[in-house]
């Protein structure tokens, strides 16, 4: 997410002053301060994390409504055969409508993944058997609908596809918020609306994320289990694990610096590697429901419709991650080529690796051991 902001301050300045030249480096320093405001913001201000989340709730739904009237109200409307019935694959190479509507599920897919980093934070929830599977499915019920009628608003007020596309923000939102207003003003509030979101979402995501490699640190999942697992006796956050998180972030987008292609490639991965640590779990439960072996259930559960959800979820995935890899344009160069494919296998094959070298030795289910 601190990358995602850092290309769209680049896009925006380019926007601003043509005559900007994007470095890798520029957006690399960029995402390494955001990622050190975050780290800083998640050690030393912890107790603001709440106050963030809800303020992030409110922007969330104010700036919604606001950018879908401003657009609505200033720009040109569309048909709406050209919104609904007209397709526009043929601009990206491919030339099945069909493959090409599989293909774009990826700009749909990726900011609704992400849904179970409420998970990570159990430990700090009140009530959480009754409140985490809740905010899970509001928050994607919410979003779902707020998603749809974006990109509906969106389709509306485009007045040039190819212009869009070609944008040289490399952000195509930014075009497409000036062609709806046709001021450079109006797109700058309506970005800076959607980058303090992105802000305080990067915020949010040190947090989730350091969590979660305490737990699994913990678990012995890690090497050097203790070390990650231990909270500041003084701060009251695991300091290590959120270092680790930033840390292994900032290197990553050194690789930027030198190659955008491979820096792309290694991101690439992160929506497939969500579905795929998804579907794992989702099919081990089905399995033992099929067997008769269900577990024990909170209070929360889906009752009857457990299974056929189950199994709706394990398509949908799989369907997902079939698609995810795929090129988004065609010819495929080793430019625009979508590494995600590759990566994951690699990682797998690492992971795998570390398995059967010591990680079956050392990781143990939570509860069944305490990692000394």
């Amino acid at each position: 997410m601190p990358f995602i902001l850092a290309r769209m301050i680049q896009g925006l300045i380019l926007f601003n002053h043509s005559t900007y030249e994007p470095q890798g480096w520029h957006g690399s320093l960029i995402t390494c301060s955001l990622l050190l405001i975050a780290a800083v913001w998640n050690v030393y201000a912890r107790r603001l994390l709440a106050v963030s989340e809800f303020i992030g709730s409110v922007c969330h739904l104010s700036f919604f409504v606001c950018t879908v009237a401003t657009i609505l109200a200033e720009g040109k409307h569309s048909s709406a055969e050209f919104v609904f019935t007209r397709g526009v694959h043929h601009l990206s190479g491919w030339t099945n409508p069909g493959a090409s509507w599989c293909i774009g599920l990826l700009g749909s897919c990726f900011p609704l993944t992400g849904f179970d980093g409420i998970i990570h934070m159990t430990e700090e929830v009140k009530d959480a058997p009754r409140r985490v599977p809740r905010s899970i499915l509001f928050g994607l019920v919410l979003n779902c609908g707020l998603q749809f009628s974006f990109i509906i608003a969106v389709l509306f007020v485009v007045t040039d596809v190819e212009k869009v596309l070609k944008s040289p923000t490399r952000y195509a939102i930014i075009e497409i918020y000036y062609q709806a207003t046709g001021s450079k003003l109006a797109t700058n509030i309506l970005m800076a609306m959607l980058m303090l979101i992105v802000l305080l979402s990067s915020l949010n995501i040190v947090a989730s994320s350091s969590r979660l490699v305490r737990a699994f640190a913990r678990d012995g999942g890690l090497p050097f289990p203790n070390f990650f697992d231990r909270i500041d006796p003084r701060l009251k956050v695991p300091l290590n694990s959120i270092a680790l998180v930033c840390f292994i972030a900032c290197l990553l987008t050194v690789i930027n610096v030198f190659s955008t292609t491979a820096f792309h490639a290694i991101v690439s991965l992160t929506t497939t590697a969500l579905y795929i640590s998804y579907i794992v779990p989702i099919v081990l439960l089905l399995l033992r429901k099929f067997e008769g072996r269900h577990p024990q259930y909170g209070p929360f559960n889906l009752g009857r419709w457990g299974i056929p959800i189950n199994l709706f979820a394990v398509i949908y995935g799989i369907f997902i991650c079939i698609w995810l890899p795929f090129p988004s344009r065609r010819p495929i160069t080793w430019q625009n080529m979508n590494y995600a494919g590759p990566v994951m296998a690699i990682v797998i094959a690492l992971a795998l690796l570390d398995w059967f070298w010591k990680g079956r030795t050392r990781f143990m289910v939570a509860g069944t051991k305490t990692v000394k």
